[in-house]
């Protein structure tokens, strides 16, 4: 079991708000903030996120946790990858996360995988530095890649003698099939050999920075064959759903504040040549959904800059879109008209300082629209002009009357060969149909509490007030245990158990860290535990009511008239009610413990 010391230590560095913020879009409201639930088919925002208590629980759905269980949930990771997971998001490093004892099982199919990638990529590396790789080298060499980055990015050669390849992996002991499913060894009428023969090898790692495919460059003449060609989709790879230097990018953006999307390999070393590691580049696929929730992950501002081609600047206009629906927050490369360069043949040809300026001219959506449709880069329809226009109009119904605003629609003009006043009139009618649609829009959403509805037992709410406090104060640990020690309440009286065992080590109580060790127990209704603490402590009657003896004094009252109602033997009988045979000897395990304590 992880040492509960590191999951508190890691909490306190953790703002709940800024890790859900990472895999979805949240909104603040009042004191909390608020998120559609990504855990069921949620319409309206029913998330509620609490940065006080550091917990985050669904008024529809009913699930609840913290930071961790969060991440354990969306990523459908184990409790203790998702603490490591929030540690590197807040940059806690400790050796008790990497004991191998506190892994989950591996997925033996996959870690053979994993590991046939890590021996091949050594065996790409150190070809490399042979003869055999001497031509690989001169490539590099001549696109200023030197030493030090070949061995940061682990680039490699694969030897002309594809069977060669796969038999040395063989004798590693790796079988054929393990080869094949990953990707890496190809069929043919001899037997295996390996894809990437005689090419250029980029190795490709996951965001746990451990290789998982490849890229691997021709660099002899023969055109006949693709210069590019990429491993094919295994278990461990899927080509639309990896950024290229994602896992180093993960760390750099930190500290860079910025994560520059580009296109190629070659971009991302272009940022590295200049001292920059928070570069990721797409590898030739579209951009998509899941490369936004790995941007989401960065917490960074996002440069989008793709080629300055016709191509390249209309699939950041596409990337943009798809940003814009994700609600991200991002800028854009701003292009000067007659630029085609690639990043790196800019490096190559105007030195670092001025890089470092050129790759931070950026803009918003709404300029680089109009100088990519200044520059010439027609639209053919009006119905493409109408769009154009429709796109800038939210924009320019929040600018005052003045020189941008006549500036832009002088430019809209121009673009799109509509009259100045037939745009102006188009702000107005936008303006007013705005304005309609923001009366009827409900911006303050309401959660419906059932548990507010529900009229609780006079016993049942004595025991979740208790427990309540006791989530909350030492104090009402201490009464608990002097005078009470035992609810009547299943759910109730396993929180309280808790409760009591993490006291005993403890100065303090808090709940997210009694939810973190719920969640490494082994109990089959830790969820619903789970559940019931962040129902608690979200609770707004129980929070108005400040903690006292006398109010404690009351519950107990209450407790002790119920539980006199019932004889001993009643009183446990009901306890084991419909229970299974475990859960029968915990309650009796409990109960007797209790009741020695009060002997």
């Amino acid at each position: 079991m992880i040492d509960n010391n590191v999951t508190e230590e890691i909490l306190k560095k953790t703002d709940i708000v800024d890790i859900i913020s990472r895999y979805i879009p949240v909104t603040k409201k009042g004191r909390n903030h608020i998120a559609l639930c990504p855990f069921h088919d949620d319409k309206n925002p029913s998330l509620m996120i609490s940065r006080d208590k550091q917990i985050f629980k669904c008024f529809v759905c009913g699930v609840g946790g913290n930071a961790f269980t969060f991440v354990e949930r969306i990523e459908k990771i184990s409790f203790i990858d998702a603490v490591r997971k929030v540690a590197s998001y807040v940059g806690y490093s400790d050796v008790r996360l990497n004991k191998s004892s506190l892994d989950k099982k591996v997925d033996e199919v996959k870690e053979k995988m994993y590991l046939a990638h890590q021996e091949l990529t050594a065996y790409y590396q150190y070809n490399l530095s042979t003869k055999l790789g001497a031509h690989a080298k001169e490539y590099l060499e001549s696109r200023h890649l030197d030493r030090d980055l070949q061995r940061k990015y682990s680039l490699g050669y694969a030897p002309e003698d594809g069977f060669q390849t796969i038999e040395y992996l063989i004798k590693k002991g790796f079988s054929y099939k393990t080869l094949e499913d990953a990707g890496i060894a190809l069929h043919v009428e001899n037997g295996y050999m390996d894809r990437n023969q005689g090419r250029l090898i980029f190795p490709i790692l996951d965001e746990n920075n451990r290789p998982i495919a490849y890229s691997a460059r021709r660099i002899n003449e023969d055109e006949s064959q693709p210069k590019y060609i990429n491993s094919v989709d295994s278990t461990i790879f899927h080509k639309s759903d990896v950024l290229y230097n994602y896992a180093r990018a993960l760390d750099a953006s930190i500290k860079e504040k910025r994560v520059y999307v580009c296109e190629g390999f070659n971009d991302v070393y272009a940022f590295a040549r200049v001292g920059l590691d928070s570069a990721v580049a797409l590898m030739g696929t579209a951009f998509s959904e899941k490369h936004v929730a790995l941007l989401r992950a960065l917490k960074a501002e996002i440069v989008l800059c793709f080629d300055p081609d016709e191509a390249g600047k209309k699939a950041i206009i596409r990337a943009s879109d798809i940003l814009d629906k994700a609600h991200l927050d991002y800028v854009m490369k701003a292009f000067p008209k007659q630029e085609r360069r690639d990043l790196d043949e800019y490096l190559n040809d105007e030195g670092k300082e001025k890089f470092l300026v050129y790759i931070n001219d950026v803009c918003d959506k709404f300029t680089f629209l109009l100088n990519m449709y200044e520059g010439g880069d027609a639209l053919k329809t009006n119905k493409d002009k109408q769009r154009f226009i429709n796109v800038f109009l939210p924009k320019l119904v929040t600018l005052d009357e003045g020189l941008e605003k006549d500036d832009i629609i002088l430019k809209l003009a121009r673009i799109t060969g509509f009259e100045v006043e037939a745009i102006k009139r188009a702000i107005i009618s936008y303006s007013k149909q705005s304005e309609k649609k923001e009366v009827l829009v409900d911006t303050a959403p309401t959660f419906q509490r059932k548990e507010q509805i529900k009229r609780y037992s006079r016993l049942k709410r004595a025991e979740r007030s208790m427990l309540f406090y006791m989530l909350n104060e030492m104090k009402a640990v201490e009464f608990f245990e002097k005078n009470i020690s035992f609810f009547i309440d299943d759910v109730y009286r396993n929180i309280a158990n808790f409760i009591i065992a993490y006291a005993k080590e403890h100065e303090n109580v808090s709940s997210e860290d009694i939810i973190s060790l719920l969640s490494l127990s082994e109990l089959t209704n830790k969820d619903e535990l789970v559940k019931t603490i962040c129902d608690l402590d979200l609770d707004e009657t129980l929070r108005k009511i400040p903690y006292s003896e006398e109010a404690m004094k009351e519950y107990l009252n209450v407790i002790q008239e119920e539980k006199e109602k019932l004889s001993e033997r009643d009183f446990l009988s009901r306890s084991l009610q419909g229970k299974a045979t475990e859960e029968k000897a915990r309650i009796i395990k409990d109960y007797t413990a209790a009741r020695d304590r009060h002997k």
